[in-house]
């Protein structure tokens, strides 16, 4: 999973290259276990506590202001440079929602 991860964060610079106020946002999957038919909680899953590790060792508040969502397990690196960060934050909030419309409420 480290190389995964690792790979993705190599992207983000070559991205920003191109579109220099992107900002990007992650939701952790659930672990499912079919042997005991069991699914991990969505809340603080183990995938989530692993990115919010890595996105904050990896990437400064310089360039991103960091979000979690522990509720959700979601993460968003908000850029700075595209200003008005919590305005930002809420629009990016509503986007993410909409898309991924049967996570929980976010607040």
């Amino acid at each position: 999973m480290g190389n995964i991860i690792t790979t993705c964060a190599k992207v983000i610079p070559l991205l920003l290259e191109d579109f220099p106020q992107a900002s990007f946002a992650f939701g952790a999957a659930r672990s499912v276990d079919k042997s005991n038919k069991s699914i991990e909680p969505i809340i603080r899953n183990q995938r989530f506590e692993l990115y919010r590790y890595f996105a904050s060792k990896r990437f400064g508040q310089t360039t991103f202001a960091h979000y979690e969502y522990p509720l959700i397990s979601s993460y968003l690196l908000l850029n700075r440079s595209s200003g008005r960060t919590s305005l930002r934050e809420r629009e990016l909030i509503k986007m993410f929602s909409e898309t991924y419309n049967n996570v929980s409420e976010i607040n």
